[in-house]
């Protein structure tokens, strides 16, 4: 949970801050890298331990996100140190 600011700073489930919807200019000037860093870090553990369950085989585990949830499986794939079996991404974007 956390503020929106381009939701009027309403606190809710999110990834990261997004100050504005405006589509003029560059999307990394309208989210807050820090916060996808952070929320990065989160999914990279919990990848760590579901691959440590299946003995070590990253080929198994399928990541996927709605949205926010999109553009972190995105991020994460192309950023994560293993190979994984799968990303699944809906209606979302690279950052």
């Amino acid at each position: 949970m956390r503020a929106v600011t381009g939701n009027g700073g309403a606190v809710m489930n999110s990834w990261y801050d997004i100050t504005s919807f405006d589509k003029t200019g560059l999307e990394v000037d309208r989210i807050s890298l820090s916060e996808v860093e952070d929320s990065y870090k989160i999914v990279k553990g919990h990848l760590d331990s579901e691959i440590k369950i299946l003995g070590g085989d990253s080929s198994k585990v399928f990541l996927g996100g709605f949205s926010q949830g999109c553009a972190m499986t995105l991020w994460t794939g192309i950023n994560y140190d293993k190979t994984l079996g799968g990303l699944v991404g809906l209606s979302g974007y690279l950052f």
